[in-house]
């Protein structure tokens, strides 16, 4: 975008300069032609001057022709100033579109190119979102898993404990029936005893 503001930068600098040229070139013209307007019509002044005073003044009507051819001359170079100027800006004019032509395919190529880059940021964006996506949901399942396994692993504690807790309420439990069969058999003995004293 840097490069794009220079450009239309110089553009704008490349147009003041023209213009200004156009109005100095303008204005030299205007200055030559009032001036050759000016010695042109002094010189027809001249000139009729001179035919008045013909027989009397004919060295200085020769003399006075001289600066006639003087000045005609001067007036075709002025002439060909004017066509070498007009040729200048029109080469100018050219360069000046030329120049804009360049400016207008630079910008088109780096908005194109800016459009790419931006493509391919957002697609280098998407691919890494997706692999962080694609690692999240590892990430999940791995972690799913072990809780599954935790999980596993205290429910099967839990059991182990519930059963020997059992086992023991079951050993508990053949020690008092033992107790309690043992207790029968003394008390079955007692009465025997006591029956035969009888």
């Amino acid at each position: 975008m840097a490069e794009c503001a220079d450009i239309q930068e110089k553009n704008s600098q490349l147009k003041s300069q023209l213009r200004e040229l156009e109005k100095k070139k303008e204005i030299q013209l205007q200055n030559q032609a009032t001036e050759a307007n000016e010695q042109k019509e002094a010189l027809n002044q001249q000139v009729v001057d001179l035919a008045c005073q013909a027989k009397e003044q004919s060295m200085r009507i020769s003399s006075l022709e001289k600066i006639v051819s003087e000045k005609e001359l001067d007036l075709l170079r002025l002439r060909d100033v004017i066509s070498s100027l007009k040729a200048e800006k029109e080469a100018q004019a050219l360069a000046v579109e030329t120049l804009k032509e360049e400016q207008t395919k630079r910008l088109l190529e780096l908005q194109l190119q800016h459009q790419q880059d931006k493509d391919m940021q957002l697609s280098l964006l998407k691919e890494e979102l997706q692999c962080q996506k694609q690692k999240e949901i590892q990430q999940f399942a791995e972690n799913m898993e072990q809780v599954k396994t935790k999980a596993l692993q205290d429910q099967a504690e839990s059991l182990k404990k519930e059963m020997d807790k059992v086992l023991k309420t079951l050993v508990l439990k053949d020690k008092e029936i033992g107790k309690l069969k043992e207790n029968t058999e003394i008390a079955k003995g007692i009465m025997k005893k006591t029956c035969c004293r009888n």
